[in-house]
């Protein structure tokens, strides 16, 4: 039953990423978000690591919105403040609602990510008949990033106590310290599981995907037919 209960997260989770990319409506973005945060806390995610999770791509997106109006400032007629406040209105909306897809779409991926174990995604891509090579690539991908991210977390750690953090020079040099190296010690790490993987040997998708029981049928269309509700009335 884990199984199936993973295989229809799964299906939920594409749902929501479908109405996430299909509907930019800022109704249909917190749709998606408070469904998805509801999913992940339902299985058992602390509402810390879900929030950290959503707030993810915040700094990309505040990144990009300082970009844009910094753009839209340039870009200025000079006609005054009044002018530059119709150049602001009639680009950040559109700055706006592609910051609420983003975030959405991150919050339909965190379902899949952080309630799908990786042996249940690739059995349902290998019975939906997607190729071996591209569910070995997805595999390499995401352990690459699982990896990434425990370095992060192990040199956030240990840079303090290295550079120092005492003062403003020292946390400056922390930082570019911890710029420095992740590059180079996430390359050696997945270089040295990329040879670990090998070493193992390619696993027999075809034969995980016969041990990993489908979703439910009535279940599956439910999901389908509620995502297409929530379309047609977002």
């Amino acid at each position: 039953m884990a199984d199936v209960r993973d295989a229809e997260r799964l299906a939920l989770a594409v749902a929501l990423l479908l109405l996430a990319l299909l509907r930019a409506s800022p109704v249909s973005a917190g749709v998606v978000i408070g469904v998805s945060a509801v999913v992940l806390v339902t299985h058992g995610r602390p509402w810390a690591s879900v929030l950290t999770w959503l707030a993810a791509p915040l700094p990309f997106l505040a990144a990009s919105t300082l970009a844009g109006w910094w753009t839209l400032w340039r870009t200025g007629d000079g006609g005054g403040a009044g002018a530059l406040a119709s150049v602001y209105a009639h680009g950040g909306e559109r700055l706006l609602q592609q910051a609420l897809r983003a975030a959405a779409c991150t919050a339909a991926v965190g379902v899949a990510v952080l309630s799908v174990p990786l042996p249940v995604a690739a059995a349902a891509a290998r019975r939906l008949r997607i190729p071996a090579m591209a569910v070995e690539v997805l595999v390499l991908s995401l352990r690459v990033v699982h990896v990434a991210g425990r370095t992060l977390r192990a040199r956030v750690r240990s840079a303090p106590l290295r550079f120092g953090a005492h003062s403003a020079p020292a946390r400056l040099r922390t930082s570019v310290g911890l710029a420095a190296t992740m590059a180079s010690v996430t390359h050696h790490r997945a270089r040295r599981l990329d040879a670990m993987m090998e070493m193992r040997g390619t696993p027999d998708w075809a034969a995980l995907a016969s041990l990993v029981p489908t979703a439910r049928t009535p279940v599956l269309l439910v999901i389908g037919a509620t995502a297409v509700a929530v379309s047609l009335l977002l």
